[in-house]
């Protein structure tokens, strides 16, 4: 049974007196926008495309009847950005519209900042008035911030001076499926705080999340789970054989990316050998018979298990080549049409990885002048972050190489190619040494499929 919790104070004329004139005036507000304002209107028929629109109602009504609410929405159902907006609109619409105030949590100072904007932006707004976003050390939101986007850290710290949140409606914790201790933690706490207060509303929200173990979590609430297909865009998967192939880069026993180099004893140091270490030259040509002599000759001495940075700068130089006339690029290109002015993301692993890779694309002659190159990684302050989401000058293309920090809530939208080293780094812990390590490994599938 659902735990009955204890009664509210009764709230004081006054205060419920000024709630009913905000109230009115979020409302008069919301109605002169869907009549008058022609921006809004665009951009509502922007948002009225998206699946978690289209299906937002439901959860809507969901999150108004239950205490605990579970999205499970795929990428590109716009779940982050719809849904806190819908639930503010839903109960403005109801003239209750001073009562709700609700964080948004996101795992990452970047996403807390971008979807801030991007949900100003759809409301026709400047950041900081209905919509703001706080995150350490920097915070841009008012006295009517209605939609809070923050850090996971951010809400935890203001659990310590406002232990019960009595100012909050409503909390939407996102991503909740990366399962760090800081969520997790959050997590705990949410479920007590839910028991003292009979008002508050939890969503949790993600892109690959195991709906059900987080249902039963919060099974003695009676949780609701909705679930909200995406609209991925169509993508056509190319392969290391098909790089090697495409850049016909060689690799022979004295690469340091071969079996036995340098980079693949780092990258062996957990003790995960690849089920194709060993194969002979023989022995791809009969797996792979219509890839050339050297593809083949190439994959037998390389470690998968290394990101090769000469292999990535080379496939960038092919995106960005203009005559396409082997017959490598037409198979690889033939289905990408008026891309010269997309941008390219590269997936590597750390800090010390993207600046290898950001050096080998600034000495290639071949980009030079054509390649506007940005970083992408959580120490970067929110300026630079948020450069590589800008247009870059025309006659150039735009190069990001990120963490998995560009994996999940933020989406820069003129991405038409993604060069993935499929590895990340993770900690671990040593059972031999009884110490926590950070380990490159290969990325799961769920992840490498949002990417």
């Amino acid at each position: 049974a659902v735990p009955t919790p204890p009664p509210e104070p009764e709230e004081d004329p006054a205060v419920a007196a000024a709630a009913l004139v905000e109230s009115k005036r979020l409302k008069a507000e919301l109605d002169r926008k869907r009549r008058d304002d022609a921006a809004y209107r665009k951009l509502l028929a922007q948002r009225q495309k998206l699946p978690a629109y289209e299906l937002g109602g439901a959860v809507v009504a969901a999150i108004r009847a239950r205490r605990v609410v579970v999205v499970s929405a795929d990428t590109g159902a716009g779940k982050t950005t719809q849904v806190p907006q819908m639930v503010l609109d839903d109960c403005v619409d109801r003239g209750v519209g001073a009562r709700c105030s609700m964080v948004v949590t996101q795992p990452r100072r970047i996403s807390a900042v971008g979807v801030a904007q991007r949900v100003a932006d759809e409301r026709a707004e400047r950041l900081g008035e209905t919509v703001g976003y706080a995150i350490r050390g920097e915070a841009k939101r008012s006295a009517r911030t209605r939609i809070l986007l923050c850090t996971t850290g951010v809400l935890l710290r203001r659990l310590q001076c406002d232990g019960d949140l009595s100012t909050l409606s409503h909390v939407f914790v996102d991503e909740v499926h990366e399962r760090d201790v800081a969520t997790d933690f959050l997590l705990i706490i949410l479920k007590r705080l839910l028991e003292k207060r009979p008002k508050l509303k939890l969503v949790l929200m993600s892109a690959t999340l195991n709906a059900k173990v987080f249902a039963d979590y919060f099974k003695k609430f009676d949780p609701h789970v909705a679930s909200i297909p995406g609209r991925a865009h169509p993508v056509q998967a190319f392969f290391l054989e098909d790089a090697l192939a495409l850049t016909r880069l060689k690799v022979d026993a004295r690469s340091e990316c071969a079996y036995g180099g340098f980079k693949s004893k780092q990258a062996s140091r957990n003790g995960f050998r690849s089920e194709f270490a060993g194969l002979t030259k023989r022995d791809w040509a009969t797996r792979l018979p219509d890839y050339p002599d050297e593809t083949h000759a190439s994959l037998s001495a390389l470690d998968a298990a290394c990101v090769n940075y000469e292999l990535i700068v080379k496939v960038v130089e092919s995106i960005f080549a203009e005559q396409r006339n082997g017959a490598w690029a037409k198979r690889c290109f033939s289905t990408v049409f008026d891309d010269r002015d997309g941008a390219v993301l590269v997936f590597v692993t750390g800090l010390a990885e993207i600046t290898a890779t950001v050096e080998g694309l600034q000495k290639s002659e071949k980009l030079r002048g054509i390649a506007t190159i940005h970083a992408l990684h959580s120490q970067l302050s929110t300026q630079d972050q948020q450069a590589v989401f800008k247009r870059p000058p025309r006659g150039t293309r735009k190069v990001v190489v990120s963490t998995n920090i560009a994996e999940t809530s933020i989406t820069i939208d003129d991405v038409v190619y993604v060069v993935d080293a499929a590895r990340v780094k993770e900690n671990r812990y040593d059972a031999d040494r009884g110490l926590a390590t950070l380990e490159e490994v290969f990325v799961s599938r769920a992840a490498a499929r949002q990417r």
